[in-house]
């Protein structure tokens, strides 16, 4: 098993302090202790689910400084995951153009300059993305035109280049700790990653999406014995029923129960390819910001922390129906299918006074790589877009309904302990 070096955990966590937390919720071997996965190595992994084990890719345009684009597509981001992104400012480097487009050669640098001011011609700015060039991490640069200060020279013609480093390989998500675990990485969506894991979770699926999900894996001869396949699905489901306003609670939770069995209908397919599965159940979204937001009371006989029943009686429906659905057969075999518990690790923390049930990824901050203010989606949270300056290292939930950081670290550490000790 892996070492988990400090500079592959989020910046967020190494600049609040909380490398030792993420420690103490990883397997000894991951900072430093005993080799625990070493007898059982899946010979790859493949993942279902749904944004808590996704990646995405983002094409960058170039645009003017008023925002209108003026190539569509001059480069990609690869590997942003929809938790909170390592994203790293490189230097600003300034030189006299020739060119709006490409980068201050280093030969004509000019540095320091006492002042710069964009210009207004077109383009003023642009980005450019260099997709892990090098081997290194997914570089987006800003150029600014305009004129400056430098040296004897007064208001002349000045490019201002700007690097940021978006490191894909930076773990922020589960499934990225079980990878590293057993050696592996999803290199397919971060080129700069290990090879030996893929995913084909997908942003906002739910459990009816599980079966175009295994279909592709299957399609591309991934499922077969040496398989070790993770599966987490059903908080997007949970959602929809919480928020079907034309159904009774007794009707919701039946509607939870019968995605729950879907569920595990396909479990049972991936079982039966021979490969082990490492199931997931649903982390309890009664202490979401979202959930809060409709309902904050207590929920009888658990907690004094604000919690919404509905919310709480969809998840345990849920969860119960995963146990009930995989019956004796599976249920009982420890040696083909590990299962963690994540309501059980979201309420432990939940419902602890030394967190906070809030979203860590401040909406009014979250941009695109190319610049421009964009809450629509997590894959744009980032170390830099955080609430409360950054200081968020006890909030549990990356947004509104998805775990942060914290929760991905106890359930990967469940994982692969789960995998290491039963498979």
């Amino acid at each position: 098993m892996s070492v988990i070096p400090s500079s592959f955990l989020p910046v967020s966590l190494r600049r609040v302090g909380l490398v030792a937390l993420a420690c103490s919720t990883l397997v000894l071997s991951a900072c430093g202790g005993g080799d625990r996965a070493s007898e059982y190595q899946p010979a790859s992994i493949v993942s279902f689910g749904d944004e808590s084990s996704a990646f995405a890719s983002v094409n960058l345009p170039s645009r003017n400084n008023d925002g209108t684009v003026i190539a569509d597509v001059v480069g990609t981001v690869k590997g942003l995951t929809y938790a909170v992104n390592s994203v790293v400012n490189g230097t600003t480097t300034f030189c006299t153009y020739t060119a709006s487009t490409g980068l201050c050669d280093s030969s004509a640098t000019q540095n320091p300059v006492s002042n710069f001011v964009q210009g207004a011609g077109a383009p003023t700015f642009g980005y450019f993305g260099s997709v892990n060039t090098g081997g290194t991490f997914n570089v987006v640069t800003r150029i600014d035109l305009g004129n400056g200060d430098y040296a004897a020279v007064t208001g002349g013609d000045l490019k201002r280049t700007t690097d940021q480093f978006y490191n894909c390989a930076a773990i922020t998500l589960w499934t990225q700790v079980v990878a590293r675990a057993f050696g592996k990485g999803y290199e397919l969506d971060c080129p700069v990653a290990l090879a030996g894991a893929v995913s084909h979770a997908g942003a906002d699926a739910k459990v009816a999406q599980l079966a175009t999900q295994i279909a592709a894996a299957k399609s591309a001869g991934q499922l077969k014995s040496g398989v070790l396949a993770t599966v987490w699905l059903g908080q997007n489901d949970l959602v929809e029923i919480f928020d079907n306003s034309a159904l009774t609670l007794t009707q919701k939770k039946a509607e939870a129960e019968a995605r729950a069995a879907t569920l595990i209908e396909g479990v049972k397919q991936i079982l039966a390819t021979g490969a082990k599965v490492v199931l997931v159940n649903a982390p309890n979204l009664a202490y979401s910001p979202y959930a809060l937001a409709r309902n904050a009371v207590s929920c009888a006989d658990v907690s004094s922390r604000p919690c919404n029943p509905e919310m709480d009686a969809l998840v345990v429906a849920f969860n119960k129906q995963l146990i009930s659905s995989l019956g004796t057969e599976y249920a009982l075999n420890g040696r083909q299918l590990g299962y963690v518990d994540a309501a059980q690790l979201t309420n432990t923390y939940a419902r602890s006074t030394s967190y906070e049930n809030k979203r860590q990824c401040d909406a009014g901050k979250m941009v695109r790589p190319d610049g421009v203010l964009d809450s629509s989606s997590l894959a744009y949270c980032n170390v830099g877009t955080l609430e409360n300056d950054g200081n968020v290292g006890n909030y549990l939930w990356a947004d509104d309904v998805r775990v942060s950081w914290t929760l991905h670290s106890v359930i990967a550490s469940t994982a692969v302990t789960r995998a290491a000790e039963q498979f």
